[in-house]
């Protein structure tokens, strides 16, 4: 699925009662951890952690679909685009690709209010 590798839960809930509701959305990709569990649980070895940025990324070609990933996750943040056995996970990349070429994530610089940020701690 082109695009798919870009994807990141956006969880969103509504507080109050009619006429004074609000809906609130969080928006959560990879958080990229230093020691992922989703890599441990990953049989196949299509899960790895990149040495340059620190991303956990995914290959397509050993990914089987088994959903090991998702199960391990604590935030949910391996995806399928459907629900069909089989079907390989895909991921937040942290871009890796636009870091390499100096320039940051595209959902940091497409978010209009800039309320996502990215670097080092």
């Amino acid at each position: 699925e082109p695009g798919a590798e870009k994807w990141m839960s956006v969880y969103e809930w509504e507080t109050g009662v009619f006429p004074t509701t609000r809906l609130h959305a969080l928006a959560f990709p990879c958080a990229h951890c230093e020691d992922p569990s989703c890599v441990k649980a990953c049989t196949t070895g299509a899960l790895y952690k990149e040495a340059e940025f620190g991303a956990v990324l995914v290959d397509q070609e050993k990914c089987q679909g088994c959903r090991a990933c998702y199960e391990a996750c604590p935030y949910g943040a391996p995806r399928f685009v459907s629900d069909e056995p089989g079907t390989k996970m895909s991921k937040c990349t942290m871009c890796v690709d636009r870091l390499a070429e100096g320039m940051q994530p595209a959902c940091t610089m497409s978010c209009p209010l800039r309320a996502f940020d990215f670097g080092p701690i």
